[in-house]
């Protein structure tokens, strides 16, 4: 596989996973009343399933973004 599609796949799987510690946080803390929601409704797993996939989306563009900007080559190699 390509170092390319390896380092975008590592740095979304991170996004992810600090997704999933950011809505367990959301339904821990009960912010606004949403763990509640997500306990007390019929629906709430699948509404909680759907925060952390969209928080996920975010959270691994977001992660990919920082790991793509904090590259930088060595002065040796002759780059930036």
């Amino acid at each position: 596989m390509p170092t390319l599609i390896q380092f975008y796949i590592r740095h979304s799987l991170i996004g992810f996973a600090i997704s999933a510690v950011f809505v367990a946080a959301i339904a821990w803390f009960d912010v606004m009343g949403l763990g509640r929601l997500f306990m007390g409704s019929t629906q709430g797993l699948i509404g909680c399933a759907m925060l952390w996939f969209f928080c996920g989306t975010m959270f691994a563009g977001a992660q990919t973004g920082v790991a793509l900007f904090s590259m930088h080559q060595n002065e040796d190699e002759g780059g930036p």
